[in-house]
C-alpha cells in the first residue's frame, strides 16, 4: 500500500512539474508612460487576458497588472503587445456589432510583425480579426465579414460550396485593400489571389513586403490561440468501494466488504462542436487498492482471512457535456464505459499465519459509469459513481463490485 501511494503522489508531483510556467524576460508600460523591467509569466489565452501575470525578480512574489492600464508589453524579441486607437470601416461597424466597441477607445493587441508594414492580432473565439499600418499610417482593420451579404459595390468575394449544397459567400475586401497598401513591394499577384484571413497566411505575406523594402523586420509569436481542440489533464483521486462475497466463498454467509483505494493517471479529451460544449474522453488510470478482513473468534471458530488485491489499468470512454461554460470555470456531466485490465489482482483466502486454503485470480471486468465535475481555471473536481459489475465474470462465482471515486486533477494543455 505504501509503495502505491508513494507511486501515485510521484506521478501526480511530475505532472505537476511539467505543466510548471516560464518566466520570460522583459518589460511594460503603463497608460503614464512609466516603464517596469521585469519577468513575465505568460500563458495562452483564448483572447486578450484580463490582466497579466509579473515578477521584478526571480524570487519575488508574483503581481498582477490590468490590461487596461498597459500601452505596451513586450518580451524581448518574441512577444509585443501594443495599445493604440485603430480606424473601422462605418459599413463595417454597422454589420459586425463587435467592432463598436473600439469606436471611442484605444485597443490593445498582439503585434505579429512590426517593421515598415506592421500586422496586429485580435484574437476572439468567434474569429480572429487582423489589424495593420503601413509607412506609420494610422492603424486600420482589415476588412473581412462571413456574411451572404454584399457590403457595397467592388468588394471581392469568394463563392463557396457548403455541405448542404447552398453557396455562401465569404467577404475579401482585405485583399484589395492589402493590393493596395502594399503596392510599394510590387508582389506578384500570387501572394493575394489566394491570401486567408488568417494569422499564418498574414504574417508570411507581411514578412515578404517587409524583406523587398526594409532590411530588418521583426516576427513575433503568436502567444493567444483559440480553445485548443484537445485538453490534457493530470489526474489522482481515491475510491470507496464495495464488495460482495458469496457464501461459502471465504465463510458460510456473504460477506460485504468496503474498502478505500487510489488512483492516479490523465484525462484527455477531444472537445468539437460549434460551442465547444461536448467532447469525448479518455483517461487512462492506475487502480490500486489493498484490503486485509478477518472471519471468524472464539475458540471454535476458524480464524481466516481474505487479502485482496487489487491492482487493475482501467480504460474508461466517455461522452462529456459542459452544462455551464465560462471564462474562468465550467461544470459538466459524462456517461460512459470502462473496461479493467488486471496487473496484480486476485482474492486470496488462508488461515491465519497459517496454510492458503484458495486464491481466486479477479477478471477483467466492463462497466458502466457517470460523472460530475467542476473547473476552475487549471484545477477542478470529479465525482464518478461506477455500476455494479461482477469481478469473477465467466468462472461460476459472483462477486459483485461498485465504487464511488473523487478526483483532483490539474489541466497541464
Amino acid at each position: 500500500m505504501k509503495k502505491t501511494l508513494f507511486l501515485i503522489l510521484y506521478l501526480a508531483f511530475s505532472l505537476r512539474m511539467l505543466a510548471q510556467e516560464q518566466l520570460l524576460d522583459g518589460y511594460f508600460t503603463n497608460r503614464l508612460n512609466q516603464k517596469t523591467n521585469c519577468q513575465f509569466l505568460l500563458r495562452k489565452w483564448n483572447t486578450i487576458p484580463d490582466f497579466f501575470e509579473y515578477r521584478l525578480k526571480p524570487d519575488g512574489e508574483i503581481n498582477k497588472i490590468e490590461a487596461d492600464q498597459i500601452s505596451e508589453l513586450v518580451v524581448f524579441n518574441t512577444i509585443k503587445f501594443y495599445r493604440a486607437p485603430v480606424f473601422i470601416d462605418s459599413i463595417y461597424k454597422e454589420k459586425d456589432q463587435s467592432l463598436l466597441r473600439f469606436e471611442t477607445n484605444s485597443v490593445l493587441m498582439q503585434q505579429l510583425i512590426e517593421g515598415d508594414a506592421n500586422l496586429y492580432m485580435l484574437p476572439s473565439t468567434q474569429g480572429d480579426k487582423f489589424f495593420y499600418s503601413v509607412d506609420n499610417s494610422k492603424i486600420a482593420y482589415l476588412m473581412y465579414m462571413k456574411k451572404q451579404d454584399q457590403l457595397h459595390s467592388g468588394t471581392m468575394f469568394d463563392p463557396t460550396i457548403t455541405t448542404s449544397n447552398k453557396t455562401t459567400k465569404n467577404d475579401f475586401t482585405f485583399r484589395s485593400q492589402l493590393i493596395n497598401a502594399l503596392n510599394k513591394a510590387k508582389l506578384d499577384i500570387s501572394y493575394f489571389q489566394n491570401l486567408q484571413y488568417t494569422a499564418t497566411d498574414l504574417i508570411d505575406l507581411f514578412n515578404a513586403y517587409n524583406k523587398r523594402v526594409s532590411e530588418t523586420h521583426t516576427e513575433y509569436v503568436v502567444c493567444v490561440r483559440h480553445k485548443s481542440n484537445f485538453r490534457f489533464r493530470s489526474k489522482v483521486g481515491i475510491n470507496i468501494y464495495s464488495m460482495l462475497l458469496p457464501s461459502r466463498f471465504i465463510t458460510y454467509e456473504e460477506q460485504t466488504i468496503n474498502g478505500v483505494g487510489y488512483q492516479a493517471g490523465v484525462d484527455m479529451e477531444v472537445v468539437f462542436g460549434k460551442r465547444n460544449i461536448w467532447s469525448v474522453s479518455c483517461a487512462p488510470m492506475l487502480l490500486a487498492a489493498n484490503e486485509r478482513v478477518i472471519y471468524g473468534d472464539g475458540e471454535t471458530n476458524s480464524h481466516i482471512e481474505s487479502i485482496i488485491d487489487y491492482y487493475t489499468i482501467q480504460m474508461p470512454i466517455a461522452m462529456r457535456n459542459y452544462i455551464i461554460s465560462r471564462p474562468n470555470w465550467s461544470a459538466y456531466i459524462q456517461g460512459g464505459a470502462a473496461y479493467e485490465i488486471p496487473v496484480n489482482a486476485k482474492i486470496t483466502k488462508r488461515i491465519i499465519d497459517g496454510a492458503e486454503l484458495k486464491s481466486y485470480n479477479i477478471k477483467g471486468a466492463a462497466s458502466f459509469f457517470a460523472s460530475a465535475g467542476v473547473n476552475y481555471k487549471r484545477v477542478g473536481l470529479e465525482y464518478t459513481y461506477e455500476l455494479e459489475k461482477d469481478l469473477m465474470k465467466m468462472t461460476g462465482i459472483t462477486v459483485d463490485f461498485n465504487r464511488s471515486v473523487f478526483s483532483v486533477f490539474y489541466r497541464i494543455k
